[in-house]
């Protein structure tokens, strides 16, 4: 029996999904951090479940080392939760996530897969274009940074290596500015400024102050603080009273909006607070070329994106002539959408839904089915948002006639898709055989989920992962499904 303090030496002959390394003694499971496989290391163990044979470690020393381990770059890395990887070179980091996804495919996924290598990072340091940083107490002073590992401690940092050099300078001016007005800071239910968030694109600063209110002392002060350190910068303040661990609210308040266009892959866009944007800039572009690549998109291609956000992926394929459906409940992004289509000349070849998919799919699949039935459509489902996305559904449904390729895009987020959007899919195979369903996965556990149902009706293509989250745990997924 293993007991709490006690010092093992054990052999790591595998890596957890949390980037730990795995070993074993007799019937237990023993999860070391830091620890990388092949290597021989003292822990000692500081908690075991009643429930279950493991045992959880933190590591003492390394007695024998792996050939792959490196000297971590940040001086963080052992405290910051930021990173999992920094000890590990980067090749032998792909090589584990690609390992990561097969294992956890593989126990729900029944059917026959291969898993591609992983796409790289480039670069895989200083790629990170957007930051969110609580606020925090320590020491009795104010401090930005990361949460520590299995934490709700702040570990507070002055620099960070994924982000690049353009994040301390703002860090400082922001810290600088509460510190001069005496500003609280959020802590149980109390205070003022939750979040520092901050989005670099093209060099387009976008700062966003996440707060209890929006009467922030001398908040023009902090702009020209900000604008003298990069011009041309956006300030905004978000508020967010809610008692949880979401980060932004559904209020954002304008100190100073310069406009901040760019351009993704021939698409002109803007930049703002709620805008949803891959934080990897090289591996966006690789990953929509893949999705382009796969889809082909024509004149007679219908694409139903069902988390769209802005819906920039859509109108990417909407430039080569294919007709888009975007939905997303976020009404924010679906006014960004009618704006960004408009702005680009294709308002013609969208019609963007507000509402969940979870109800907004079913109910387009049963509209496409009506219209090829000629029956009524039950308009009894109070679950849409509203009457305009009762109206956008039927239009959209009217037009699926004239197309003989029909394309499900999924984006979800880390929960992955429903089972009424699974359900809602195989319902539009019954109708459309050749059906083909584009799945990109931040998440490899719910898309194995997803994956066992889908192989039902549909068979896998291709799985690629792409490094989105160089050194650290996670990754990006981008599934083919088709007949």
């Amino acid at each position: 029996m293993l007991k709490k303090g006690q010092i093992v030496e054990v052999e790591i002959t595998d890596i957890g999904v949390n980037a730990e390394g795995i070993a074993h003694i007799s019937d237990y499971t023993v999860f070391v951090p830091f620890a990388l496989v092949g290597e021989k290391v003292r822990a000692e163990i500081v908690h075991i479940p009643s429930s279950k044979p493991i045992a959880f470690a933190k590591l003492v020393e390394v007695l024998m080392k792996s050939k792959h381990r490196i000297e971590p770059v940040c001086k963080y890395f052992l405290e910051c939760g930021g990173c999992d990887y920094l000890h590990l070179d980067y090749k032998e980091q792909l090589k584990y996530k690609r390992n990561s996804v097969i294992n956890t495919l593989s126990k729900m996924v029944k059917v026959p897969f291969q898993v591609e290598e992983v796409v790289p990072s480039i670069p895989n340091m200083g790629y990170r274009n957007k930051v969110q940083l609580p606020f925090g107490v320590v020491k009795g002073k104010v401090v930005l940074g990361f949460y520590k590992k299995g934490s709700n401690d702040i570990c507070p940092i002055d620099e960070c290596l994924l982000h690049g050099s353009w994040l301390t300078p703002i860090m400082k001016a922001t810290l600088d500015y509460v510190n001069d007005n005496k500003i609280r800071v959020y802590f149980k239910g109390k205070g003022l400024l939750r979040h520092l968030v901050i989005r670099n694109i093209d060099s387009n600063i976008c700062v966003t102050l996440v707060s209890t209110s929006k009467n922030l002392p001398n908040i023009n002060s902090f702009y020209d603080a900000l604008n003298a350190i990069y011009k041309n910068t956006s300030l905004y303040i978000n508020i967010n009273k809610e008692t949880t661990n979401v980060i932004m609210g559904n209020e954002t308040f304008e100190i100073k909006n310069i406009p901040q266009s760019l351009s993704v892959m021939g698409i002109k866009t803007s930049l703002n607070p709620l805008s949803f944007f891959q934080v990897n800039d090289n591996i966006r572009e690789k990953l929509y070329e893949d999705v382009i690549k796969i889809i082909n998109p024509s004149e007679q291609t219908i694409v139903i994106d069902a988390y769209s956000g802005v819906g920039i992926m859509g109108a990417i394929m909407a430039k080569s002539g294919a007709q888009i459906i975007n939905i997303d409940e976020i009404s924010e992004a679906i006014d960004d959408a009618n704006i960004l289509y408009k702005l680009n000349g294709i308002d013609h070849k969208a019609y963007n839904i507000c509402g969940d998919s979870t109800f907004v799919l079913p109910r387009l699949a049963e509209a496409i089915l009506v219209n090829q039935s000629h029956r009524a459509l039950d308009s009894s489902n109070d679950k849409l948002a509203s009457n305009d996305s009762e109206e956008s559904i039927k239009k959209a449904s009217s037009i699926f006639q004239s197309y003989n390729d029909v394309v499900v895009l999924l984006d979800p987020p880390r929960k992955g898709v429903s089972e009424e959007v699974i359900v809602a899919i195989e319902k539009l195979k019954t109708i459309y055989p050749s059906l083909r369903v584009v799945y990109i996965s931040c998440n490899p556990a719910t898309l194995a989920r997803d994956l066992a149902k889908l192989t039902s009706f549909l068979n896998i293509k291709s799985i690629v992962p792409y490094d989105m989250f160089a050194q650290t745990k996670h990754l990006e997924a981008l599934c083919y499904l088709a007949q």
